[in-house]
């Protein structure tokens, strides 16, 4: 990961915690300069939602 400015070696004294927690928020850094990376994260956003969305729904029904 070029991005920590840290060493191989380095990287690989992390406890696999940190690691993973650095890993994935460069992951969504990357994700996020580009349109298409940005798409795909609304999507996974929305993928995720466990609660519904009332204010749709009620749009959704009245436009019916």
């Amino acid at each position: 990961m070029k991005e920590t400015n840290m060493s191989y070696f380095e990287i690989m004294q992390l406890p696999y915690s940190v690691y993973l927690g650095l890993y994935r928020q460069f992951y969504i850094i990357n994700l996020e300069s580009t349109e298409e990376g940005r798409e795909a994260l609304e999507r996974g956003r929305m993928l995720n939602e466990t609660k519904p969305d009332l204010n749709k729904i009620r749009q959704k029904i009245n436009n019916s």
